[in-house]
């Protein structure tokens, strides 16, 4: 029974954290370099089968044992990328210690079968891991990392330590570095809030390196048969440096499509924008979303056509009766918080003003009554004024 108690007390002592590398680093840490002495660089690493070089002391401890004298080496080269430059303080042009050994070869005294018993250590630089890596200018089409970043945090309190356990790392240096709620002010004062990017810049610097370190004793016997034995370390020295940065787009937090010219290029929101909570009730101050953003449930949309009697507010109509019927339904108006369509500042409603204003009209005495209709006109009037 104490034996079982002093086991387990021990297996206790030995018990610690593990913690594994994200697949990049796993990537980066197992692969290596062909770095090593002047031949066996020179030989390709193919020293590793015949022996009797040092840097062949990791993988074939056995072929120091060929060595009958002492020797020692010291390996260095010059590393460069051509099409890099200095970045973050790190040159392209590096130089790198890559080797350095000794090999003690004792000669056993006599005519025994045991000829030699040699001693050896080795310093060899495993991977280099100098890397310049740049991209400026570079499209994105209108995806944004900063804005994946926010989208994934959406319904999490950052702030709480439960749901930063719960949440990606980068997500919470994201949050941590206010990429996640990015918000501005414009001219006129409203909020807006950053949505997609059209370009990028990146820039990553790595430098250091995986240092090996091998101790080995080896035995040559009767110059037939040869035994060794290689205890290595590993110094992982890896230091990286990353700038990123993106040209954002943004748009108002409510509203659905933003004015555009003839080429798409932005000019500016609609001067309407829907309430958090939309309700049909909510056109009464206007056609707070305009058609091409409203986007109406399949078997709705079947059964509510456009009314052909109007010829240039037929749109607003058809989103009124829409959103009575998804009252009706109880089904949820959605926000979507994002732009989902390019609206040309001139269309037919401005060319035929008059015509659509009158339609507009008995749309709103239709569906509201003719008291809130002419009450909210009279408001449109004062608003037309104080806006300009």
């Amino acid at each position: 029974m104490f034996r079982k108690y002093y086991s387990l007390a021990v297996a206790s002592l030995l018990c610690g954290a593990l913690q594994a590398q994200d697949i990049y680093k796993v990537e980066t840490f197992s692969g290596s370099d062909l770095n090593g002495t002047a031949r066996f660089v020179g030989m390709g690493g193919a020293m590793n089968a015949l022996g009797a070089d040092l840097s062949t002391m990791g993988s074939n401890p056995a072929g120091i044992g060929m060595f009958r004298k002492s020797d020692a080496s010291l390996s260095a080269s010059c590393i460069s990328q051509p099409n890099a430059r200095l970045a973050m303080d790190i040159n392209k042009v590096r130089g790198s210690f890559d080797q350095a050994g000794f090999v003690y070869a004792m000669k056993m005294p006599g005519e025994g079968k045991l000829k030699f018993v040699n001693f050896g250590f080795n310093y060899q630089k495993r991977r280099n891991l100098k890397n310049y890596a740049e991209v400026l200018g570079g499209q994105t089409n209108g995806w944004s990392q900063t804005d994946v970043f926010r989208q994934l945090s959406n319904g999490f309190d950052l702030n709480n330590d439960r749901d930063r356990d719960n949440m990606l790392p980068i997500v919470n240096a994201a949050y941590d570095a206010q990429l996640s709620n990015l918000q501005g002010v414009d001219l006129n004062g409203e909020t807006y809030r950053f949505n997609g990017a059209d370009a990028y810049n990146y820039q990553r610097v790595t430098w250091g390196g995986i240092q090996q370190y091998d101790f080995n004793i080896s035995l040559n016997w009767k110059d037939q048969v040869y035994a060794g034995l290689t205890f290595g370390v590993y110094n992982v020295n890896m230091h990286s440096s990353l700038y990123y940065d993106e040209d954002l787009l943004f748009q108002h937090p409510t509203n659905g499509s933003v004015i555009v010219d003839g080429e798409g290029n932005f000019l500016h929101p609609r001067h309407l924008s829907p309430p958090e909570h939309l309700t049909w009730r909510s056109f009464r101050n206007g056609m707070l979303v305009c058609h091409q953003a409203f986007f109406a449930r399949t078997d709705l949309a079947r059964r509510f056509h456009y009314n052909l009697r109007y010829r240039y507010s037929a749109d607003f109509d058809w989103c009124v009766r829409i959103m009575k019927q998804a009252a009706r339904d109880h089904a949820p108006l959605v926000n979507a918080h994002t732009v989902v369509a390019d609206y040309l500042e001139e269309g037919m409603t401005t060319k035929h003003h008059k015509a659509s204003l009158r339609e507009r009209f008995h749309i709103m005495t239709v569906h509201f009554g003719w008291p809130t209709t002419l009450a909210r006109h009279a408001w449109f009037c004062v608003r037309s004024v104080t806006k300009k």
